[in-house]
């Protein structure tokens, strides 16, 4: 079974892609944006998505506000980007602009940027995916060598045979790639020479410091292809020659009128002159919006017809049905078709709107390609074992890779797989060219393809990953929704992604992890891809199914909108969740609260249904001043428990939380910067206001006029990063002691900075809080903060824990803070202020009591007997409720009640053993000891 891969693991593909730069902006934005992902599959790559991100008025202020504010978080330069467009996808959910990046005055070859915005009252930045160069060298821009030098080594590959159209020579930057690691400058020009038949198209390019061979690139990449037709065209997917042909209206062919009007074809073939009197001539050719068809062997097709206004004008194309006239409707009607496909559903994408020229029955056999500087399709003639490729699929899949194209994206492997991947939809067939050869077979079969990732073969052949993944995207959905449904779903889904995508993945051009967060992207109905997709299950299944990761998501989502209680009130506290089924679907009755009290054994308590996604779950009566461990686990139909909090969520009972001690830390007061056993040997602990550098803060977490805290060394103003940073040991910072003697819970709290995530090595460093009750003789761990901790990039951070369910509160409460560099010698730093003490307050409903009981007697009848025992037995199986006075159950008093206390009891009423219960044995008494046990009924006492 596929496994799915989380999004960080996405973001780790190549922790080595991201600059330090960019790491920063990035911790940044995520500081802003919790939930925001990222990932960085190669150096120039970076998709930034999740939950939404900078808002605005409207969707261009809301790009240009994330660009402004946090373009540093992409890799490469953003001085100079070019505008290409921008429109509206997802049916006007999204709106989407497009940039192309510009260096010292070049263009950027291949490089992309992609912002994507919802629209609503706010507008907001939802993904953001870019490929993107870094800044020139001063080396590059400074050994450009003169155009003619460059030229006569361009020249060098080229001067044989044909005469050669050289277009003007351009300097061209790359985005780098495999093992280039900088931006290089190219010469460049685009050359043309051979036949029309068999045409010669390349770009040459020479560095621009004259250093090594030309290189040449094909622009002609020759092509298997399908196709379609109407008018008197290719009924079926056949090819021509296999197939009859049969009458299709022609759409938005250009119609003249001999006054010198002219207008357009709708879908059904109609056209309409308003306002024409007398006798006219009407005449059209294969030539129309979207596309103008040119014949190599035979006459291009023309039709006129002469004759009053009062009768129809009928012209008709082909009406021999030869194989020469029906190649040409077929390439008119599918390239029109397919420009159609897109535009209906991406309207604001107008690159498409031009007449594509079509040539057809080329002196050629078994292929078919796309002309990038002529911008054309190109179709061969029958012969060679092979149809006339002029027909259905093959027509879609030329014009894919004009629409690859138009959208500024790279062809090659990317641009096989797009165009099979726009051919299988528009015509719902995984097969691409049927009967092509003469043999039966076709030119591709995705279906059965069975391509998947990595792939590292022909381009022809890896560009069915791409177009595997979308066909089995189709299937899915098909199963989900009903196939007319998935089918619309799917294709829609196809052309927004087509608008977002920056292309295959780089160096292999296939589809990849980025692919599948594109696509879910645009899925997305709430620009959150944390809470899933509409169809994240179909669409992840489809990359999983073919090898490639998937953001994974939760499959229920727990979360409580009433918040998490701090105190739960002695007389018994609601607990509402809410719980939404995003991968799956959670088991009616199998939602529950669970929670232990001071340490006592697990109860279990079922939730009730409220309306909707709602449920409802009420703690019993508890004794004030426990202390009570809780979290909520629900199981989906998968047999998955989800849990929620985890591990668990701690709160005291009571009637409210009083602030106890607060201390701002703006003095140094009784605090220590150091401890015996510290081996830092820089960084230590030092108080004041902080000096900010890229992992330290500039300000403490006080407000105004607070400046002070706690930090790890102080570096100097503009200073480097790690002048003063923790190095080669562990530095300790210890609290003054506090007085929490008197009886209650206690919570503390402080607020810390962390930051062990910054440098180059792996991190391998801690943040430890520690708290002692003796005045520091012995400690106990209350939170530490590792490697891979989600607040352990820097940034303010609230850490808090009870201190009673770690130690026995006394006079003598100290805390320590203990921030090391002992591993890698890495970037590390610390910081902390604003320590809060607070304390559980007691009034009405139960408290405890100092009334005399009798030990033993758990039920409170006054005597001790069989069902004292059993009372306690079922009390630690969870069976019954909190006995009237706990201190009474408590046996051997050692304050805490377990089976000990039920076989000291049975030994005590069967009068065997060697044990005896603790006093108050035989007559009532106070309890001699203190403990957190209550004693709200006593015992029936004299």
């Amino acid at each position: 079974m596929a496994q799915v891969v989380d999004a960080a693991t996405i973001g780790r593909i190549s922790r080595g892609n991201q600059s330090r730069q960019a790491r920063e902006a990035m911790a940044d934005l995520q500081q802003l944006y919790p939930g925001v992902m990222e990932s960085r599959p190669d150096r120039a790559t970076t998709l930034i998505f999740g939950t939404p991100m900078t808002a605005a008025e409207d969707p261009w202020a809301a790009a240009e506000l994330w660009l402004l504010d946090h373009s540093g978080a992409l890799n490469g330069d953003l001085l100079s980007l070019e505008g290409l467009d921008d429109f509206e996808i997802c049916r006007g959910l999204y709106h989407v602009f497009r940039y192309r990046q510009w260096l010292s005055g070049s263009p950027v070859e291949d490089s992309n940027l992609r912002i994507v915005v919802s629209n609503g009252v706010l507008s907001r930045v939802v993904l953001v995916s870019a490929r993107l160069a870094p800044a020139l060298t001063v080396e590059v821009r400074d050994r450009v060598v003169p155009i003619g030098r460059a030229r006569s080594i361009a020249e060098g590959i080229r001067r044989e045979g044909t005469a050669w159209k050289w277009s003007d020579g351009q300097l061209v930057a790359r985005v780098p790639s495999g093992e280039v690691t900088h931006t290089q400058l190219f010469w460049t020009w685009i050359v043309r020479g051979g036949t029309f038949e068999n045409p010669v198209e390349e770009t040459i390019r020479v560095r621009a410091d004259g250093l090594g061979d030309a290189e040449s690139e094909n622009l002609i990449c020759f092509q298997d292809a399908t196709g379609n037709l109407q008018g008197n065209a290719t009924a079926g997917m056949l090819p021509p020659d296999l197939s009859s042909v049969s009458a299709r209206p022609l759409p938005t062919v250009e119609v003249a009128l001999d006054l010198g009007s002219i207008t357009h074809t709708d879908q059904g073939g109609d056209f309409i002159f308003p306002g024409v009197s007398g006798d006219r001539t009407v005449s059209a050719s294969l030539s129309g919006l979207y596309a103008h068809v040119i014949t190599v062997l035979g006459t291009d097709l023309s039709e006129s017809q002469s004759g009053p206004v009062s009768e129809p004008f009928d012209l008709f194309f082909n009406t021999g049905g030869t194989l020469i006239d029906t190649a040409q409707v077929n390439a008119f009607l599918h390239a029109t078709r397919t420009h159609d496909f897109m535009k209906d559903r991406l309207p604001g994408f107008t690159a498409l709107d031009l007449p594509i020229v079509c040539n057809v029955n080329l002196a050629q056999t078994c292929n078919a390609f796309f002309s990038p500087s002529e911008l054309s399709l190109n179709f061969f003639r029958t012969g060679g074992g092979c149809s006339n490729s002029a027909y259905s699929s093959v027509i879609a899949h030329e014009y894919g890779h004009f629409v690859v194209n138009r959208l500024n994206l790279g062809q090659s492997t990317f641009g096989e797989g797009y165009s099979d991947s726009l051919a299988i939809l528009s015509f719902d067939d995984p097969v691409v060219g049927r009967n092509f050869f003469d043999t039966g077979a076709p030119i591709r079969d995705i279906g059965t393809a069975g391509v998947t990732y990595p792939c590292a073969g022909q381009i022809h052949f890896c560009g069915q990953l791409l177009a595997g993944c979308w066909w089995d995207l189709r299937q899915n959905l098909g199963n989900s929704l009903g196939s007319i449904v998935g089918l619309d779903v799917v294709r829609q889904l196809f052309a927004d992604w087509s608008a977002v995508t920056i292309g295959g993945e780089a160096g292999a051009g296939t589809a990849y992890s980025a692919t599948a967060i594109e696509v879910l992207t645009v899925d997305d109905d709430d620009g959150n891809l944390e809470n899933g997709t509409p169809h994240y299950s179909e669409i992840c299944a489809s990359f999983l199914g073919r090898g490639i990761p998937c953001p994974q998501v939760v499959a229920l989502s727990i979360t409580f909108p009433l918040g998490l209680p701090e105190v739960l009130d002695s007389s018994g506290t609601p607990l509402r969740v809410q719980i939404e089924e995003i991968g799956s679907t959670v088991v009616p009755g199998q939602i529950f609260l669970q929670f232990w009290v001071d340490g006592g054994p697990l109860q279990v308590i079922p939730f009730s249904p409220l309306l909707g996604d709602e449920y409802e779950a009420v703690f019993p009566p508890m004794n004030c001043g426990s202390l009570v461990e809780y979290t909520v686990s629900a199981q989906d139909t998968q047999g998955v428990v989800h849990v929620e909090p985890t591990p668990f969520e701690q709160c005291g009972v009571g009637n409210s939380l009083e602030v106890f001690l607060v201390d701002p830390i703006e003095s140094v007061g009784a605090w220590s910067g150091s401890a015996p056993g510290d081996t830092a040997l820089f960084g230590q602990w030092a108080h004041g206001d902080p000096v900010g550098t890229e992992i330290q803060p500039e300000f403490d977490h006080t407000v105004d006029p607070g400046v002070n805290c706690w930090v790890t060394g102080q570096g100097v103003p503009g200073g480097p990063v790690g002048a003063n940073d923790i190095d080669l040991g562990m530095t300790t910072l210890t609290s003054p002691a506090f007085d929490c003697s008197q009886p209650g819970v206690y919570r503390f709290s402080c607020w810390r900075w962390f930051d062990n995530n910054s440098s180059f090595s792996p991190p391998d460093d801690d943040l430890v809080i520690e708290v002692s009750s003796d005045g520091g003789t012995s400690w106990v761990e209350a939170e530490r903060i590792g490697p891979g901790h989600p607040e352990a990039s820097g940034g303010w951070f609230r850490a808090s824990f009870w201190l009673n369910s770690l130690v026995v509160p006394s006079a003598q409460v100290r805390v320590r803070i203990i921030a090391e560099d002992t591993g890698n010698g890495n970037l590390v730093e610390a910081a902390i202020d604003d320590l809060t003490i607070e304390r559980i307050l007691c009034s009405g409903g139960p408290t405890p009591t100092d009334a005399d009981f009798l030990r033993g007697d758990c039920n409170s009848d006054g005597g001790v007997n069989i069902s004292d025992p059993i009372l306690l037995l079922e009390r630690l199986f969870a069976t019954a409720s909190i006995p009237p006075c706990e201190d009474s159950c408590d046996a051997n008093d050692d304050g805490v009640l377990n089976l000990t206390d039920v076989v000291l009891m049975l030994e005590a009423v069967f009068g065997f053993g060697s044990g005896t219960i603790a006093d108050p044995a035989l007559i009532c008494g106070a309890d001699p000891s203190t403990d957190n046990l209550q004693c709200q009924l006593p015992s029936l006492c004299p």
